[in-house]
Parts: C-alpha cells; sequence; structure tokens
C-alpha cells in the first residue's frame, strides 16, 4: 500500500477504536432477503475504502516529495482523513446507507430497490436505460428482440427530441457486459444504468452563520440578505426535491403565478421538501428586507427526488431526463441542478441537447473535499460547475476541488427559507449554485459560450487565471472589496 495510504488508514482505523461501539445503535432497514450485516460497520469498511483510494490518487498526482514535501503531502489527506472520521465517531446518517435499499409507497409496497453498485455510487437494481430517436427506436425491436421482451416503460421526451426506454433485466443480466451484448455495438453509448444522484446541501441546517477559524480574513465581503442581480421577467428550471411552496417567502411568487411546479414521482411514494425549498427560495424567495436574486422571474420546479432516509435523498436518471426535457420545453434561460452522481452516457447526451439549445446549465460541484472524484453533471463540459464560498470569500471547506470548477457563489450560512415555514441557515455548494444560476440566466447571451464570456466579465476574483478551488472568481450582487460596494452588474 503507498505510504500516504497507509498513513491515511491506519489514522482512521485507530481513530475508529476509539468508538466504543456506536454502531450497534444504529438499526438496518428491513429488506427481505438479504443477509444480516452490521450496516454500520459495512459503512465504516466503505469510508475506508473510499479515503484510501483517495489518498492512492493524491500520491499519483504529487509531482514529488522535493516540490511539495511529505508534510504538506499529510496536510492535503487530513481533511479527509478529518470528515471521515467525524462521520463515523458521531454516526453521522449520511454515511449509512445500506448496499441495498428497498423504496416503498406509503402503503408498504416495494416500488424499487435503490443499490451500491460501488462505493460512492448507486442505481436502481437492474434497471437499464436507453435513448433513441424515432428513427432508431422503429428498428429497435428487431434489432434487439431479447432486450426488447424486458421493456418497462417508454416514454417520449418531446423537449430533447427523443424517447428513454427502461428495460428491467433478470440479474444475471444486471452489468455492463450482460446488458451490452444485447444490443448493436452502435447503440453501446446511447445505453447506461439507471444511475441514483443525490441533493448536494449539507443538510444538517445550522441554527446561526458559522465562519471557518483560522484563515486570514481577506479583502473581500458578500453581503447577504442583498440586492437582487437583476429584475428582468427570466425563465428558470430548477430540478431538485418537492417544495414547500405554502412558505411565506413564495407568497408573491405564487399570487403571481411564479412558481410551476410539476412532479415526476408518483405520489405515493415519499418524497422531500426541505432541499428544494431552500434552494428555490434562495432565488426568488422573499421577505421584508430580504430581496429575491430574481424578483421578476417564473421558477419553473420539477420534483425528482424520492427520501432514502431522513438526511439523504436519490433522483434516478430516468426522473432527472424526464425533468430536463420538460424544463427545456418550457424555454427556460438557466437551469440550476444542486445535485450530483457518476458519469452517465445518457446524462452526458442530455446537456450537450441543451447546450445546443442554447440553455445554461448550472451545477453543484458537491461537497465531498478537496481530493475528492469529480461529480456529474458539474463535471461535464456543458456544463457550468458551482462552488461554495463563504461571506468573506473563503472556499467552503468540502467542496469538491479542480478544474471543472467555473464559479463560486455565497454558499456557507446562507439565510433561506426552510420546509417549517420559517427561514435558516443553510450550507453546501447545492446553496451556492443558484447564486451561479441568477448571474448566468441575466447575462444570458446567444450562445452559452457567450454568456460564460459575460460572466468572467462580473466575477471577481484576485488573480486572472482560472483556479481549481473558485474557477473564474466568485459572483454575487453585493461585494463589497476593501471597503467599497463593488458594481457587479
Amino acid at each position: 500500500m503507498p505510504w500516504l495510504a497507509r498513513t491515511l488508514y491506519f489514522t482512521i482505523a485507530a481513530s475508529i477504536a476509539l468508538i466504543p461501539l456506536l454502531a450497534s445503535s444504529q438499526q438496518a432497514p428491513n429488506v427481505p432477503n438479504v443477509p444480516v450485516v452490521n450496516p454500520a460497520e459495512r459503512a465504516i469498511e466503505r469510508q475506508i475504502e473510499r479515503a484510501t483510494r483517495q489518498a492512492e490518487r493524491l500520491e499519483r498526482n504529487l509531482p514529488s516529495a522535493a516540490e511539495i514535501g511529505q508534510a504538506r503531502a499529510l496536510e492535503q489527506i487530513a481533511s479527509n482523513t478529518e470528515r471521515t472520521i467525524e462521520r463515523l465517531s458521531s454516526l453521522d446518517p449520511l454515511s449509512n446507507l445500506p448496499e441495498r435499499l428497498s423504496i416503498r409507497d406509503k402503503e408498504g409496497v416495494e416500488r424499487f430497490v435503490d443499490i451500491e453498485i460501488e462505493p460512492g455510487r448507486r442505481a436502481i437494481e437492474r434497471q437499464w436505460v436507453l435513448m433513441l430517436d424515432n428513427e432508431a427506436l422503429a428498428q429497435f425491436p428487431q434489432q434487439a428482440p431479447e432486450l426488447w421482451k424486458y421493456l418497462t416503460e417508454n416514454e417520449t421526451l418531446s423537449g430533447l427530441g427523443q424517447n428513454i426506454l427502461t428495460f428491467t433485466v433478470p440479474r444475471h443480466l444486471d452489468n455492463r457486459a450482460g446488458v451490452e451484448r444485447l444490443v448493436p455495438t452502435g447503440l453501446h453509448q446511447a445505453l447506461d444504468r439507471n444511475h441514483i444522484y443525490q441533493a448536494t446541501g449539507d443538510l444538517r441546517p445550522e441554527q446561526m452563520p458559522s465562519e471557518q477559524a483560522s484563515i486570514p480574513v481577506p479583502p473581500l465581503q458578500l453581503q447577504w440578505p442583498a440586492r437582487s442581480v437583476c429584475t428582468a421577467p427570466l425563465r428558470i428550471g430548477v430540478v431538485d426535491t418537492g417544495i414547500h411552496s405554502d412558505h411565506p417567502a413564495f407568497a408573491q411568487a405564487v399570487t403571481e403565478g411564479r412558481l410551476i411546479r410539476r412532479g415526476f414521482l408518483d405520489r405515493d411514494i415519499p418524497q422531500p421538501g426541505h432541499h428544494g425549498t431552500a434552494v428555490t427560495g434562495i432565488l426568488i424567495g422573499a421577505a421584508e428586507n430580504h430581496p429575491a436574486l430574481l424578483p421578476d422571474a417564473t421558477v419553473y420546479h420539477a420534483e425528482v427526488f424520492y427520501q432514502q432516509s431522513v438526511y439523504h435523498q436519490g433522483a434516478s436518471l430516468t426522473h432527472l431526463i424526464r425533468a430536463l426535457s420538460w424544463l427545456s420545453e418550457q424555454q427556460v434561460q438557466a437551469i440550476n441542478l444542486s445535485l450530483t452522481g457518476p458519469e452517465n452516457r445518457l446524462l452526458a447526451q442530455t446537456v450537450r441537447r441543451l447546450h445546443q439549445a442554447n440553455i445554461a446549465v448550472i451545477a453543484a460541484v458537491g461537497n465531498d473535499g478537496p481530493h475528492a472524484p469529480k461529480l456529474y453533471p458539474a463535471a461535464y463540459d456543458e456544463v457550468i460547475g458551482a462552488t461554495a464560498v463563504d461571506s468573506y470569500g473563503r472556499i467552503y471547506r468540502w467542496a469538491n476541488q479542480g478544474e471543472h470548477v467555473e464559479f463560486a457563489g455565497f454558499g456557507v450560512s446562507v439565510l433561506a427559507p426552510r420546509a417549517d415555514n420559517q427561514w435558516g441557515y443553510e450550507s453546501g455548494t447545492s446553496m451556492a449554485a443558484p447564486f451561479v444560476t441568477a448571474h448566468a440566466a441575466c447575462s444570458a447571451q446567444d450562445t452559452v459560450t457567450a454568456t460564460r464570456a459575460e460572466l468572467k466579465k462580473r466575477a471577481y476574483a484576485e488573480k486572472q487565471e482560472r483556479d481549481p478551488t473558485i474557477g473564474f472568481g466568485v459572483l454575487h450582487p453585493a461585494l463589497i472589496i476593501n471597503g467599497v460596494l463593488a458594481n457587479t452588474h
């Protein structure tokens, strides 16, 4: 084992040894026909596996010990170690989804099974998805008769000019090699698993703003509540959880018909509403002395998430793509995706089509830490990756970093509407994405490429080159630079 990975492994293992069997208090969901395994122990194993792989990736990427030094290398993995230990020692439910999770409706009937296909990646068990245009669809039953008999859903995506087909295959075919041998080679790029995507906020709400200590305060301040980004009558798409539209923050938008909702899940399946309420609330929610970022915009809010646990929400690829097709039909200028997940061939095709239609797609980069692997859709070239900074422009400590990060928005202790009809503080790249989305919509040009160029002009950064932490800079409607309110319009 490489020395960095070995160091990390034993650091975590030693810390876990100090946890006096806290895991025994966690009860596994009752999943029939599955061997009984202590779920917390398995969660600890998965956390060690993930952290070790991150350390190995880091070691491969280090130029040399002479350039960086052993001490700095250890410092770079310390944040990953700290977060893993923090989650395990507190038995944080965020790290404890079982490998196999039965999703049931309100009557207790199983609708589908959400499984972990590898650490950090989940999918709907036995479901594979294909996206075809009308001509290819007409030929497909003859080209792939064996797979065709497993077809369970077929829906036309008018906003994308495609058809999406879902197949539920036998267990022995539930792998890429097994499914791909049933279709022509030319269609392999149109076929993938029905992956699951997660909401990306830190769903343990803060009671008050928290500053990150030990970092010198830079000469930059982000005011919030702040002034609006613009007052244009824009059309904005949001794909998220459900939303509590009866919150007072949405009163004016609802009265004026500027909050349009559509659900993509069966209403009998339990669905969360906290995350979506905060995200859309940041865009158009308002209160006294708290103007909306986009006070005259109409938000088309697509609800795609089901409840996995108290702290987890999942959205399948099929529901996500259907939502994006609907938003394309609504001719929105920008789409906010405060969600992350694995790379997927069909999702890549979808964001490419939206890009060609001049719809800016903004996605949160994720909260897995600075050395975590890329998450999607933010890592696609066609998508604008949004990260989070605090009120002094400092990077959110758990934000993913890398070349796919394009702009930063306010995302630490953000005052936002909550599902209990109150206001509270939320953190994460999910909360920062709406700030970037608002600026992208207000800056919309004839092409997404031109919109990105306009955003670069508006962003604040201390250096001109792209940075793996904040991209091209911070986008905020009320930036105070060296004590002076900047003109960001």
